[in-house]
């Protein structure tokens, strides 16, 4: 390549590097308005009830014999703060291209995984389905979304009844598919679109954590250039589907 040409490339790559830096920054700043909303929206609550328990202790109205079990609330809801945040960060970061971590993922050990980690769980009785086949993803992200879908379950399944974790080479083998599926109550048709929401949750899943499982799960999905749904089919109970490409659109945005 002549001098000239190799200056003309040159000013073409440095052009091209900074027209995607305004893209970029406006990315960032819509992910950082994205996360201080939620942020402000999630930690509202647990913030009004730290601050009651503690101006009735500084006030002295509570019961002596009461105080200890004040100060484990006030506990309790600093530890559900810190998992808030620690959520809302996963939402923020799963906007940005070095969210994921891109490797060959077999479906049977991820299924095994999962599988392990639910048994610690009390309530129902965890089945593995395992699906035999690779896919190109993060394994650590799915893991993620998976054990967020079976927490889902631990709170709604009934006692002792059969939850079953899942995943399989679809057939045509482009896509695979990873599940969680109880036979609970189920969720009521006109809340089946909202439960993806980030702010939308049963009183029960609001009580025990974060209520930003299924949207986190649903985020992991996405950054994979998959999808997570809601089986409108599976009766009683719920199921929950992740569907992502066996070769993963973002593979080239792995991260060391």
């Amino acid at each position: 390549m002549h001098s000239g040409q190799r200056e003309r490339a040159r000013a073409v790559r440095e052009r091209r590097g900074r027209n995607s830096e305004p893209l970029q920054h406006r990315h960032e700043q819509v992910a950082q308005r994205t996360f201080l909303a939620d942020a402000a929206h999630d930690l509202r609550t647990p913030l009004t009830i730290i601050r009651g328990h503690i101006e009735q202790l500084r006030d002295g109205t509570v019961a002596e014999d009461e105080v200890d079990d004040t100060v484990a609330m006030v506990a309790d809801e600093v530890e559900r703060m810190s998992r808030m945040v620690n959520d809302l960060i996963v939402l923020a970061r799963a906007e940005q291209p070095t969210f994921l971590r891109v490797e060959p993922v077999d479906l049977s050990d991820l299924a095994l995984a999962v599988h392990r980690r639910a048994q610690t769980l009390p309530g129902p009785q965890w089945h593995p389905v395992v699906g035999v086949g690779v896919i190109q993803a993060d394994a650590d992200r799915l893991t993620q979304a998976m054990l967020n879908l079976v927490e889902n379950a631990a709170r709604y399944a009934p006692e002792d009844s059969v939850v079953e974790i899942g995943t399989t080479v679809d057939p045509g083998g482009r896509t695979a598919s990873l599940w969680v599926s109880d036979r609970g109550p189920g969720v009521p048709e006109d809340e089946r679109t909202r439960v993806f929401q980030r702010h939308v949750s049963g009183p029960e899943r609001a009580r025990q954590g974060s209520g930003l499982g299924l949207a986190i799960a649903r985020a992991i999905a996405e950054a994979h250039g998959g999808t997570l749904r809601l089986d409108a089919n599976w009766h009683p109970g719920s199921r929950f589907v992740i569907t992502v490409p066996v070769d993963s659109p973002h593979a080239t945005e792995v991260t060391t």
